[in-house]
């Protein structure tokens, strides 16, 4: 929810189409407000003894690398890795294409300097993980790039997502859809 937020309020109509859109490709959904990641960590760890992955994108891990993000956390950075990956949690990143046409995975993304030894600590230890089998044409997709493609009637943004995707955005005019 924190990143629909970023306009100062929740849109419900895009959320629950994303929710929806989800769902209809047989996804788990869990909402959260959680604004970190190891408090949603410690929820999931309540209700299992299994380990806990999380699959996120690059840019996700690039912003969870972001120090100003704890500056609410008395150990700052080191404290929020500690909670999120203390029971071995995983974090599986899809890759994603940078503005040079490059795929940055989580083998070569590039983290702040005084951060380079906690980075390879976790992906040596595999607490970080590269997702392998993924589709080459939808690392190119962008929900920011994506959506004036829609809103435009542009027929680009449908090479980019699932085709059961696409007849949902389409019948249902989702993110202004015509």
């Amino acid at each position: 929810l924190r990143h629909l937020l970023a306009t100062g309020r929740v849109d419900h109509k895009d959320f629950l189409a994303r929710v929806d859109l989800l769902g209809a490709l047989r996804l788990t959904v869990l909402i959260t407000n959680y604004s970190h990641f190891y408090p949603l960590a410690a929820f999931l760890g309540r209700y299992t003894k299994k380990r806990v992955a999380i699959a996120i994108g690059v840019p996700t891990l690039k912003e969870l690398f972001n120090e100003k993000h704890y500056a609410d956390l008395e150990g700052g950075i080191l404290e929020s890795f500690g909670r999120l990956f203390k029971n071995d949690l995983r974090l599986y990143v899809y890759p994603y294409r940078d503005v040079s046409g490059n795929l940055v995975t989580a083998q070569n993304l590039e983290v702040a300097p005084h951060l380079r030894h906690l980075y390879r600590h976790l992906l040596e230890n595999g607490n970080l993980q590269t997702l392998i089998n993924f589709n080459e044409a939808c690392v190119a997709a962008h929900a920011p790039e994506l959506l004036p493609l829609i809103q435009q009637g542009d027929p680009r943004w449908k090479e980019l997502v699932a085709p059961k995707v696409v007849d949902l955005i389409q019948s249902r005019h989702y993110f202004g859809c015509p």
